[in-house]
């Protein structure tokens, strides 16, 4: 008889870890059904331990703090539309031998008369360490006891884009400021869209050309997310004193329509650094 015993607590959803630190590989980084109705998601065991996969959905959001957050069941928040409601998937639950793979198809159910827009959900990942021991067999005659430790959880974003959808966004900050660490860039976009974009924010200096600058950082820019505003450190890795003029540059990324292309640019107030 198999006993099931948890010595581990789970990680805060909220924490992320990169893929390449799993030992569960996770690909895509997102799936977005967009003309397509049916997707698959691959899970890789690249560690030499036996792993059990569970999966389930979360609904994470952007709250009016900008912070991520979980929206509970049953309760609704400005822009953001679930995706899990319309979206179905199996396997539930997969063990995983030592470097197997497995696939988990999706595949999106929409009804008659679905309202335009983005609908999103993240796909939660649940990874487990499974190991057999051997016990005595005075006290469980032939029994055989599973052991379980969960590694971490993780997630992927999964949107369902439904009729036609816009991408408005709008830089109506840019410049730099001191903070502990150093100088920043420090950045307000505005989201008048209605679909979501990841995108990255460069600095271009006149003398760069029409080659992109120097990459500073990320934002991702989620429907409901109608305004963010961060501070990205530059450090030594920008001189804008030998730049006659600069410009802080957003480009979208992780999107077949608009990755690579500018969606917003503001020229930056270096305020004498």
């Amino acid at each position: 008889m198999r006993k099931i015993i948890i010595l581990a607590a789970f990680l805060l959803f909220g924490l992320t870890v990169p893929f390449q630190a799993q030992a569960v590989h996770v690909s895509p980084f997102m799936v977005v059904f967009d003309k397509n109705n049916s997707a698959i998601v691959t899970l890789n065991n690249r560690s030499n331990q036996a792993k059990v996969v569970t999966f389930e959905w979360s609904r994470r959001y952007y709250n009016a703090q900008g912070d991520v957050d979980i929206l509970p069941e049953g309760q609704n928040y400005p822009g953001y539309q679930p995706a899990d409601p319309y979206v179905k998937f199996s396997p539930r639950r997969a063990i995983l031998k030592p470097k197997q793979a497995q696939t988990i198809r999706l595949i999106a159910q929409r009804p008659g008369g679905m309202a335009p827009g983005e609908y999103r959900s993240h796909f939660t990942i649940k990874v487990e360490d499974l190991v057999e021991q051997k016990v005595d067999a005075t006290k469980n005659a032939g029994g055989v006891s599973g052991l379980v430790t969960i590694n971490v959880n993780t997630g992927i974003p999964v949107f369902i884009r439904q009729g036609e959808t816009t991408v408005n966004l709008t830089m109506n900050q840019a410049g730099i400021v001191a903070t502990p660490d150093g100088p920043a860039l420090q950045v307000a976009v505005q989201n008048g869209g209605s679909r979501s974009l990841y995108t990255d924010v460069y600095v271009h200096c006149q003398a760069d050309g029409p080659e992109k600058g120097t990459y500073v950082g990320s934002l991702r820019m989620y429907v409901e997310r109608k305004s963010a505003q961060k501070a990205f450190p530059i450090g030594q890795k920008l001189n804008l004193s030998q730049c006659a003029g600069a410009t802080a540059k957003l480009y979208g990324v992780r999107d077949l329509e608009y990755g690579g292309k500018l969606v917003g640019e503001m020229a930056i107030n270096t305020g004498g650094y």
